[in-house]
């Protein structure tokens, strides 16, 4: 079995501290403002008072361990481990800024450093505020990244207390990660003119137009707030392919840390997952499964506003983390007839855009409904392997045996040591690792066919990483 924590993982945990905690640029008002305080404006923790010789000290120490390139006293074991510390320190760096504000604690998905702010055809195109310079930030798709570093986030909070490490500053983060998705909710009714209201409704980000300030080499930067006033026709909005991948992380997070908290004076994980569950699932009972803003707008099918053809598994998602907390029964007409039919006798024939596939996969999940050869089968069919694993912890069941471990360890040693990349100065172009997120987006795990050269925010390495080892410590 693979030893998950070293030495020299401590000391990759001392530099994520540093960046966690310490001292940065602050553009805003309301980044002054969260560094003052925890996540519910409580005083900060011991963690984020640290003097500023500490900050430094740590951060370089940080720096010295994971920038040093050589593995030749390491075994191929002991370098995957060393490479998932140095993607989170990349991503605590350069994708992500913790805290309670807008935009913060959701995950960047992808930087363009040689995009030239003032012609970027995306930019002019969304109406996005362009200034001079280059280097684009993005937050296309946030909430799906949401869910998948929520997941990452469990996944790792449950491997150090197995090995009784602290994980303190992991829960934190965790626990920021659910309360930006509260504020998504809260918000979302604002962008249309509504008072805020915390009722299942979401939108994409909240990522303000001068985020790209809080960032080294960006002028510029694109998201569902940044740009024109969103509008719940052009997708800004809740879909369903943002919610299956929510259910990735609320999954891992309820059943990982059941019954445990960040803090003694808050709600448990689980609770807290159950909640936000439950508003949602209310949402989608009320609106019978087609999905509107609160000012009477349709979500376009185009946008994932059709829930018909796979709700009975996003009821079941309801009653499998809400249920048990608020004793109610989130199926109603609409999902036990049309949607139970659909799932049972179309299931993984349902016809799909190869992009979408990964959404017929989370709804097996969510209702336990394939068996362990199947699951296996239609993920290296399609090429998305992670949720096989994802499948086999929640459901508490071991992977078929045509999935091999060797084959997912060479999986993740081919991974560049620098991070998912297409087409940037100076990247190392992978085969598998060039695309948004490989078990998301596998059709584009090669590059993009339309010129768009990013650097991506490994999570896709991250989450793989943490499944794999947290697997197969259950042996």
């Amino acid at each position: 079995m693979m030893k998950y924590f070293s030495f020299w993982a401590s000391a990759a945990a001392f530099g994520l501290a540093a960046l966690r905690f310490g001292a940065r640029k602050s553009a805003r008002p309301f980044a002054a403002k969260a560094a003052r305080s925890g996540p519910m404006g409580h005083p900060s923790t011991s963690l984020g008072r640290s003097t500023k010789g500490l900050r430094f000290w740590l951060l370089g120490f940080g720096l010295l361990f994971l920038c040093a390139h050589s593995s030749a006293q390491l075994s191929p074991k002991d370098s995957l481990e060393q490479k998932y510390w140095r993607y989170r320190f990349r991503f605590l760096k350069e994708y992500i800024r913790l805290g309670q504000g807008p935009g913060q604690s959701i995950p960047m998905g992808a930087k363009m450093p040689t995009a030239n702010c003032q012609t970027n055809w995306h930019m002019l195109r969304d109406k996005c505020s362009t200034q001079k310079g280059q280097g684009l930030v993005e937050w296309g798709d946030a909430t799906i990244h949401l869910g998948l570093y929520m997941a990452t986030l469990a996944l790792e909070a449950k491997l150090l207390e197995q090995k009784g490490q602290d994980r303190s500053a992991c829960l934190k983060e965790l626990w920021l990660a659910l309360e930006a998705y509260d504020r998504l909710d809260k918000q979302a009714e604002t962008f249309l003119g509504l008072p805020p209201s915390l009722n299942g409704f979401f939108i994409r980000d909240d990522v303000p137009p001068d985020f790209y300030l809080e960032f080294d080499s960006a002028n510029c930067c694109r998201a569902s707030a940044a740009c024109q006033s969103p509008s719940a026709k052009d997708g800004y909005f809740i879909s369903q392919d943002q919610v299956f991948y929510l259910y990735v992380g609320w999954l891992l997070t309820a059943q990982l840390l059941e019954g445990q908290k960040y803090q003694d004076s808050l709600p448990s994980f689980d609770e807290k997952v159950a909640g936000q569950v439950h508003r949602l699932s209310s949402y989608f009972l009320q609106e019978n499964w087609t999905l509107k803003a609160p000012n009477g707008e349709k979500i376009p099918n185009q946008w994932g506003g059709d829930l018909r053809m796979l709700n009975y598994a996003l009821a079941e998602g309801g009653n499998r983390l809400a249920g048990p907390y608020t004793g109610q029964n989130y199926q109603g007409e609409g999902s036990q007839g049309w949607g139970l039919a659909a799932f049972t006798f179309l299931g993984w024939r349902l016809p799909m855009p190869k992009h979408n596939r990964g959404m017929i996969v989370q709804s097996a999940i969510l209702v336990n409904a394939w068996s362990a050869k199947k699951m296996a089968r239609y993920c290296q069919r399609h090429d998305f392997i992670a949720w096989a694993f994802v499948d086999a912890i929640v459901n508490r069941r071991k992977l078929h045996r045509s999935i091999k471990m060797k084959e997912i360890e060479q999986l993740l040693q081919s991974a560049p040591w620098d991070g998912p990349c297409f087409g940037t100065p100076g990247c190392q172009e992978v085969p598998g690792w060039m695309g948004f997120d490989r078990w998301v987006h596998p059709e584009l795990k090669n590059g993009n066919p339309w010129g768009r050269h990013f650097e991506y925010n490994g999570l896709d390495y991250m989450l793989m990483y943490n499944l794999y080892q947290y697997y197969q410590s259950l042996d």
